[in-house]
């Protein structure tokens, strides 16, 4: 699983979660759940930007981002798939294929003990925020100083005539 920008760079320290959707059982409900267990189930990409899930079992996943890059939003990035037979294909939420994703590529690799799916996946770098404090509002500081002035001056020039 890789993280790109609009330029199509690769990211680190992106974390994402897998989770595989288990049908219902006596006791308890059906849903996604981590995947393979709590403490695999969550990694975070390298220096070359990817993450691999290797080792996967037919059946339905989703990949959530957790925390993204450093400069990043959280664009909230849910990705939905499926694998039968060793066969990668995105799904909705609701295990329906669909097909095209956007900023979302899939290279399908196998091995001998099951599927390794790696993704690549955009994402908004942050924007920057306006300076503030600048010199940009020194002019109407002043502007407001100058006002205040003047109705003070004029205020008390009008009393002193009203009381001669």
């Amino acid at each position: 699983l890789s993280r790109t920008a609009s330029t199509q760079k690769l990211l680190k320290d992106a974390v994402f979660k897998l989770e595989k959707y288990a049908e219902a059982t006596e006791g308890t409900a059906a849903g996604y759940t981590v995947y393979p267990n709590a403490e695999d189930a969550q990694k975070t990409s390298g220096d070359d930007g990817k993450l691999t899930f290797a080792g996967l079992s037919d059946g339905k996943y989703r990949i959530t981002e957790v925390t993204p890059p450093p400069g990043y939003y959280n664009g909230a990035i849910v990705i939905y798939f499926k694998i039968e037979n060793g066969i990668v294909t995105y799904t909705n939420e609701a295990g329906t294929t669909i097909t095209g994703q956007e900023y979302v590529t899939y290279t399908p690799q196998s091995v001998e003990n099951g599927t390794v799916a790696e993704f690549v996946v955009g994402n908004t770098p942050g924007a920057e925020l306006p300076a503030t404090g600048g010199s940009g509002t020194l002019i109407y500081t002043i502007t407001g100083i100058f006002l205040i002035t003047l109705a003070g001056t004029l205020l008390v020039a009008r009393k002193r005539k009203a009381n001669r």
